[in-house]
């Protein structure tokens, strides 16, 4: 009996310790099967469709994000300056006399952003030359920001197609609000008079005009500011 018992405890034992065993391997004899088998094939298939469809939709995502940055970029960078007020009328170098007005002394006037080479309204012979706030252009880092730069003026919500251009400064421009008129002081710009009455037919009867103005990162005049 004993004898059996003996060999009944070791058959336990190694049936125990079989048992172990076998519990241990079972991931690996799995992993085998799985990637042998066909079912394995057929997963790993899904797989690659799968990845192949990502990436198409990665494409299209990241051509929309560079159009939308592209957009932001440029209309944030251009901008230099921009403000609103009133707009007024100083010079005209093709009409010597219009609105009961005679404009042959100021022609001959120099302008800020001639400051060194003493270029006057005649010099430059450009009825698109503005006149901004002349605090902004009393150093020569405001000049070299500002002078020569593209100024977009809205008029009753209509954006004109004029290429103006900062060329002066207003001293009017540089004190006063920019919601009521004062003749002493306004905020706003300071136009010919031909280009202010295309803004508004009222520039004459009136003498000024509420606008709205951004000025731009685009040079169309050349000022020597240096």
């Amino acid at each position: 009996m004993k004898i059996n018992i003996s060999i009944l405890g070791a058959l336990a034992l190694a049936v125990g310790a079989s048992a172990k065993c076998v519990h241990t391997r079972i991931p690996r004899p799995s992993t085998t099967s799985s990637t042998s088998s066909t079912s394995s094939t057929t997963a790993t298939s899904s797989i690659s469709s799968t990845t192949d469809t990502t990436d198409t939709t990665d494409t299209t995502d990241t051509t929309d994000t560079t159009d939308t940055t592209d957009t932001s970029n440029n209309s944030t960078s251009n901008v230099l300056y921009k403000g609103k007020g009133f707009g007024t009328y100083y010079y005209d170098v093709e009409q010597l006399q219009a609105c009961g007005a005679d404009f042959t002394t100021q022609n001959v006037g120099n302008v800020m952003c001639g400051w060194d080479s003493l270029k006057t309204l005649n010099d430059i012979d450009s009825n698109n030359l503005v006149a901004m706030n002349s605090l902004l252009l009393k150093t020569a880092e405001g000049r070299a920001k500002y002078c020569g730069k593209r100024i977009i003026v809205t008029v009753d919500g209509v954006k004109s197609d004029i290429p103006f251009f900062v060329g002066d400064g207003c001293e009017r421009c540089a004190r006063g609000d920019e919601t009521q008129w004062q003749s002493g002081g306004a905020a706003g710009l300071d136009f010919s008079f031909s280009t202010l009455n295309k803004l508004s037919p009222l520039a004459c009867q009136d003498g000024h005009v509420a606008v709205e103005y951004e000025i731009v990162d685009e040079t169309l005049y050349h000022f020597d500011t240096n």
